[in-house]
C-alpha cells in the first residue's frame, strides 16, 4: 500500500490518515486501490475484522476493506472520483440504485453533500439532467459549503443522555466504578470529540454548550472519583474491588 515519502513537507493536520470509504468486498476495494495508485495519492487499506459473528449479524453487513486517506487528499480524491464518470452518459448508468429516487430526493443529496459520495453526487446530477431539472456546479459547490459550514458547527446533546449519565457518575460513587467510568468518558467525548467532514476538515462534533457540560462532567467525574479513593479508600458502600 502506497505511504507518505520519507522527508516530504507536509501539513500536520494533512499528514494524517482518516476513515474515507469502507467496501463491502474485496474487489472493488482492489480497483479503488489501482485508481489510486495511478494518481499516485498515499491511501491505507486495512482489512475487518468480524468483532460479532457474521451469523448474528449477516455477512453482508460486514465491510470487508477500510480505506484511510490523508485529510490533505479527501479533495482530490473527491474530485477524482467525479471526474471518472463526469462524462458518463444517462444511458450508460443503467439501473443504478439512484434512478429509483424521485426528483425531489434527488434534489435533496446536493443539499446534504456530507452523506454521499462523489459519485452519486456527480450521478445525480446526470439522472436530474435527464429528468429536466439542472443544477450546475456552482451551484452544487455553493450547498456543499453552506452544509458543511452547518455541520462544522457542531450540534447539541441531548439533555436527557446529559442527564443521564451525569447521575451515573454520582450514584456510581455509591453503586459501581463502571457508571462513573462510562460518565466521564462521556464527558470526555461531549468536550473533545471530533469528527472529520468529506473535505478532511476536523471539526467540534458537539456545540460550546455542550462542550463546556462535558468538560464539567469529565474533571468533576475524575475529581470526585479521587476524592473518594484517597480520602475515603474507595466508595461509600464497599470497595473499589469487591474481594474473592
Amino acid at each position: 500500500m502506497k505511504e507518505p515519502i520519507d522527508g516530504e513537507l507536509v501539513n500536520e493536520q494533512d499528514n494524517t490518515y482518516e476513515f474515507y470509504r469502507n467496501f463491502m468486498n474485496v474487489e472493488e476495494a482492489e480497483n479503488f486501490a489501482q485508481l489510486l495508485d495511478k494518481h499516485d495519492i498515499s491511501y491505507r487499506m486495512e482489512s475487518t475484522g468480524t468483532v460479532i459473528d457474521s451469523a448474528i449479524v449477516g455477512r453482508g453487513l460486514v465491510p470487508k476493506a477500510i480505506l484511510k486517506v490523508l485529510r490533505g487528499d479527501f479533495k482530490k480524491v473527491n474530485q477524482l472520483l467525479a471526474q471518472q464518470v463526469q462524462d458518463v452518459t444517462y444511458e450508460e448508468i443503467g439501473d443504478h440504485y439512484l434512478t429509483q429516487l424521485d426528483t425531489e430526493e434527488l434534489k435533496d443529496i446536493f443539499n446534504k453533500q456530507d452523506e454521499w459520495s462523489a459519485e452519486d453526487v456527480a450521478i445525480a446530477r446526470i439522472i436530474l439532467n435527464k429528468r429536466g431539472v439542472s443544477i450546475s456546479p456552482d451551484e452544487s459547490e455553493r450547498l456543499r459549503k453552506e452544509r458543511f459550514e452547518e455541520i462544522r458547527k457542531g450540534k447539541e446533546a441531548s439533555n436527557s443522555w446529559v442527564i443521564l449519565y451525569s447521575l451515573g457518575i454520582i450514584f456510581g460513587l455509591f453503586t459501581s466504578w463502571i457508571f462513573v467510568v462510562a460518565g466521564v468518558g462521556m464527558g470526555y467525548y461531549y468536550a473533545y470529540g471530533k469528527s472529520t467532514d468529506p473535505d478532511g476538515n476536523r471539526y467540534f462534533v458537539f456545540r460550546e454548550r455542550t462542550r463546556l457540560i462535558g468538560t464539567v462532567m469529565l474533571y468533576g467525574g475524575i475529581t470526585l472519583l479521587l476524592i473518594q479513593i484517597f480520602f475515603f479508600g474507595g466508595f461509600l458502600f464497599g470497595p473499589v474491588i469487591e474481594p474473592y
